[in-house]
């Protein structure tokens, strides 16, 4: 019985490690999106949400913690600020008209959705229905010394690719 004792231990230790070094990194991200080119849009009549991964896809108009609001009085543009976990998100905006929340009046209907890799505080600037695109680099690594492909990787840093992270 003595034996079990000190190996239970032992495994309980490495599962509790694991999780503590699984811990996800939250950082704080500001939203920022150009309303002026959302024809028609009455900020009178009208809110901006956010939703996406960070926000289990609640539907836009029913969590106040996703409303942004102008930068100032008559602005067009509209912030947020939240704390969000590390790594991919993807989101949306959707104006809410009439304190109606809805699914209907986001930047385009379906695919594709914003994405960022959250990597650090950031500031993400965007302008209303300015669609993403996928953008495909290939780099030929033939002459790149020492590169081996089977124990190096790649990566792109610009202002394109979260901010040079």
């Amino acid at each position: 019985m003595k034996t079990y004792i000190p190996n239970f231990f032992a495994i309980a230790m490495f599962l509790l490690m694991g999780t503590c070094i699984m811990a996800q990194t939250q950082y704080e991200v500001t939203f920022t999106i150009d309303m002026t080119e959302a024809d028609p849009f009455n900020p009178d009549t009208e809110d901006v949400y956010i939703t996406g991964t960070f926000a289990n896809w609640s539907q836009p108009g029913t969590d106040l913690n996703y409303k942004l609001e102008p930068i100032n009085t008559g602005s067009m543009l509209y912030t947020l600020t939240t704390t969000i976990d590390s790594g991919e998100i993807q989101y949306k905006y959707f104006r809410i008209i009439d304190n109606t929340p809805s699914w209907d009046d986001g930047e385009w209907a379906g695919d594709p959705n914003r994405k960022v890799y959250l990597t650090n505080y950031i500031t993400i600037d965007n302008v209303w229905a300015n669609m993403p695109y996928d953008v495909t680099f290939n780099v030929d690594m033939t002459d790149a010394t020492p590169f081996n492909p089977d124990t190096d990787d790649v990566y792109i840093a610009g202002s394109l690719a979260n901010g040079w992270a």
